[in-house]
């Protein structure tokens, strides 16, 4: 049984807004998306099963892209 941390939890739930703010307000779709980051298509699409390095990368991109 793989044990998840409180802290893993609150990253992939961060990277799953920064993925659908991007879908959203972009014309990439996942495939391109995918093909950008280097991250795994299913990964993706199921907005679970990152490293932490991915996490890092798609939080620092939101942070990057979205600041108001």
């Amino acid at each position: 049984m793989k044990i998840v941390s409180e802290q893993g939890i609150n990253g992939e739930y961060i990277a799953a807004q920064v993925i659908d703010k991007i879908l959203s307000s972009t014309e990439h779709n996942l495939v391109t998306l995918s093909d950008i980051l280097g991250i795994s298509l299913k990964k993706l699409v199921l907005k679970k099963g990152f490293s932490n390095d991915e996490l890092l990368m798609i939080v620092n991109l939101g942070s990057s892209l979205f600041i108001n």
